[in-house]
């Protein structure tokens, strides 16, 4: 067994040894600088050390990267102001942006990396080409966290010597070794944004696993601690000449893409899949961090969420009502929108479940981050009947 030994100036010492036993030569290589206050190091697993703020829980930061939860819809055509929004993948935004040409099919597909664990990946499927040179149009894919998860996160959004890792796999039959841009925007709290873009080449027609690496920016002001927008990575499939910049530099100037990036949507011929979509801490990527569908469903209810439920209507300030309806899960905020439906006969419609009949006409009002209550002018009180509600309180 060997030791080194740091001696103090008033004599006494630090010790290092070697393992009792040592079967084979053992490299660690230190990090270049100083990690943030509070950092640890860490290995990974070849000897190189770096700092990181997590070592325990979830590495994984976003939610749903695996594409497993689609509460809305597992297919749906989108173009320039149809279907856009959150309306298949929960948590993850597709735009046609400044009026942007094309159509495109979004659906969960089965064709998946193989044997990694993963069940589901996000297709996009072209249906209606376009072409945006010399505009700011963008057709893109947009992951937004909250503010405060920001903050929690161990990332130091303001130090350069602080990194986030975004990794993903993608597979496309777009041919060319297309290259695909990547943008990071923080929000301040003073309304200011702040743009980071990174190209990536997808190599060959079979899936792979692509990452860009992320410093601080030294520039940012303070990132609000609340529950509104913190900081958004876009997906840019289709971006014109007016949203093109420099790459692998904070700016202020809301560019998407690089001169060298490709327009995915150029032909009906291509296809575009993606899954295993992580953000973590730390100037490399790791292994995908998987999470039980259940897992993900909790998390996703947050923003979004859709249940049936059974209640006992009762008299309500001359009219009939419900009692207060409870969420599965607390929301992120107070809802923007809440309906509930019976079937497919409309907003504000149950069944009732003594002679199977029909209720219209009870509007939800008075929305909490936790429920809602609703009411109208048909129905009894005493009798009991179900609906299905749907919560949205999407960033």
């Amino acid at each position: 067994m060997s030791e080194l030994n740091f001696t103090h100036s008033n004599g006494n010492k630090v010790k290092l040894t070697t393992p009792d036993t040592l079967a084979a030569n053992k490299t660690f290589k230190l990090p270049g600088a100083d990690g943030s206050s509070g950092q640890f190091l860490k290995t990974d697993g070849s000897g190189a050390l770096s700092f990181t703020s997590q070592l325990t829980g979830s590495r994984r930061l976003n939610i749903n990267g695996s594409f497993l939860v689609w509460q809305r819809a597992t297919s749906i055509a989108v173009s320039d102001g149809s279907n856009e929004g959150f309306q298949a993948a929960d948590r993850m935004l597709f735009k046609f942006g400044g009026a942007a040409a094309g159509a495109c099919t979004i659906s969960r597909s089965t064709d998946v990396p193989t044997r990694l664990g993963f069940i589901y990946s996000y297709k996009i499927d072209v249906t209606t080409a376009n072409s945006v040179s010399g505009n700011s149009y963008h057709v893109q894919n947009e992951y937004t966290f909250e503010g405060q998860d920001i903050l929690s996160s161990g990332w130091d959004y303001k130090d350069p010597n602080s990194y986030l890792t975004i990794s993903l796999y993608l597979k496309t039959n777009k041919s060319g070794n297309p290259k695909l841009p990547l943008t990071l925007r923080l929000y301040d709290s003073a309304g200011n944004y702040r743009y980071y873009t990174e190209d990536i080449t997808i190599v060959g027609t079979d899936w792979g696993r692509y990452s860009i690496t992320i410093p601080g920016d030294a520039s940012a002001n303070d990132i609000a601690n609340n529950t509104t927008d913190g900081c958004t990575l876009f997906i840019c499939w289709s971006t014109g000449d007016g949203l093109v910049g420099t790459t692998g530099t904070w700016s202020s100037s809301g560019n998407r893409a690089s001169s060298n990036s490709a327009n995915f949507f150029d032909s009906t011929s291509n296809d575009m899949y993606m899954t295993g979509l992580q953000f973590e801490v730390g100037d490399r990527m790791t292994s995908y961090d998987h999470r039980t569908y259940g897992e993900e469903l909790r998390r996703c209810k947050r923003y979004y969420q859709t249940a049936a439920y059974t209640t006992l209507m009762g008299s309500l300030a001359g009219a009939v009502g419900t009692p207060r309806i409870l969420f599965e899960v607390e929301m992120r905020a107070i809802p923007s929108s809440v309906t509930t439906e019976y079937g497919s006969n409309g907003n504000g419609t149950f069944r009732n479940q003594n002679d199977g009949s029909t209720l219209s006409g009870h509007t939800t009002f008075n929305y909490y981050i936790n429920g809602f209550d609703c009411r109208g002018s048909g129905g009894s009180a005493n009798i009991v009947y179900s609906s299905t509600y749907k919560a949205n309180a999407e960033i």
